[in-house]
């Protein structure tokens, strides 16, 4: 098994897949920086691309990433974040998600839903909007290519110039969509609400439902939030974070060098049958619950993490409600390194067979 040989080195990328590593590399952030972009900026070739543009595009990632010299700095905008995304009421988000809902599926075709983009996508922007205070109109679908964008970009290991070209496009839209008045660095973490909401928290409420479909529990009789726990575990939004080590070091008596790159799959971390049982490929509901890495661990965890599970407990049931009496006539999966992610999950009434 790969966990039990964890880490091992494959096309010069270092693999951590046990849980004990993936958690150790999550939790010294000194010794295995996230930022991985310095390295990738020093590793690509971009001699001809319009300087001021990448300058741009450098200073964004490292603002939403939180990555700056001032210590200060960074935790004050942590914590304008933290209470930013908590500062909603619950009746009225609940109000929110309600109406939205019902307008949303107004317009639908009842025979045959696709539940990701048709329901999923457009109910988690207008929610984005609502949290953020957003009063600007934009279109759903050109707001999600952009996030989609931003997601591909971010699973690459060395960038082209049209890779920057794309990554400055989508983040100053992204940008653009945050109130007029935000300092600089608050905009790019409104952009990356945003992305994180519409990309991550919409992948959470469509994987969640995509095993309440594939599972034959009496889901009304269980609790959301252990759906939603057992979810994060199997088919966890976020499947892997790439790490750069900063100095040497040896793990398992591997020798790891300053500047090796390390993919630390979360995904194969919970799914360990050393923490999680023999039987950890299996979706349980039943699972004596072990703390789990989804959402990262230590300095760089996930800020809106309470959030993305608060929206999910509530959202799921609703939509449950309305499409639990349909199947799954065809699903894929997008091919995405670092998440797993839903491209279409098509339901209808009339169809029972699973096509993957």
């Amino acid at each position: 098994m790969g966990r039990q040989r964890s880490p091992f080195k494959i096309n010069n990328v270092w693999l951590v897949s046990s849980y004990d590593d993936v958690k150790f590399c999550l939790e010294a952030h000194e010794t295995f920086s996230s930022n991985k972009f310095k390295y990738l900026f020093e590793k690509s070739d971009l001699a001809d691309i319009d300087q001021g543009v990448l300058s741009e595009v450098k200073n964004m990632l490292n603002s939403w990433i939180l990555h700056s010299d001032y210590a200060e700095e960074v935790v004050q905008l942590k914590y304008q974040l933290t209470a930013l995304i908590h500062s909603y009421e619950d009746e009225e988000f609940k109000s929110i998600m309600e109406t939205s809902l019902s307008n949303i599926t107004q317009k639908i075709d009842p025979q045959r839903c696709d539940l990701k983009n048709d329901i999923v996508i457009p109910l988690m922007i207008k929610l984005a909007k609502f949290i953020l205070k957003i009063d600007k109109s934009f279109d759903e679908k050109e707001c999600y290519t952009h996030v989609f964008q931003v997601a591909y970009l971010l699973q690459k290991t060395t960038f082209t110039k049209d890779d920057i070209l794309a990554f400055h496009e989508s983040l100053t839209y992204l940008n653009a969509c945050a109130p007029n008045q935000l300092s600089a660095s608050m905009k790019i973490q409104y952009a990356l609400i945003i992305y994180a909401m519409t990309f991550n928290t919409s992948n959470l409420i469509t994987n969640t439902l995509f095993n309440m479909f594939t599972h034959d529990y009496n889901w009304d009789a269980l609790k959301i939030k252990d759906i939603i726990t057992e979810t994060l575990r199997t088919e966890s939004p976020l499947q892997s974070v790439m790490r750069v080590a900063t100095t040497d070091i040896e793990m398992n008596g591997k020798q790891i060098k300053q500047g090796d790159f390390l993919s630390v799959i979360i995904g194969s971390a919970n799914r360990d049958e050393r923490v999680f049982g023999d039987n950890a490929e299996e979706f349980l509901m039943n699972r004596k619950r072990k703390p789990l890495l989804s959402y990262g661990i230590g300095m760089h965890q996930c800020l809106g993490q309470k959030l993305s599970q608060n929206i999910a407990i509530h959202i799921i049931p609703k939509i449950w409600e309305l499409v639990k009496t349909s199947e799954i006539q065809h699903i894929t999966w997008e091919d995405l390194q670092g998440f797993r992610s839903v491209e279409s999950m098509v339901i209808n009434e009339k169809h029972k067979e699973i096509t993957v």
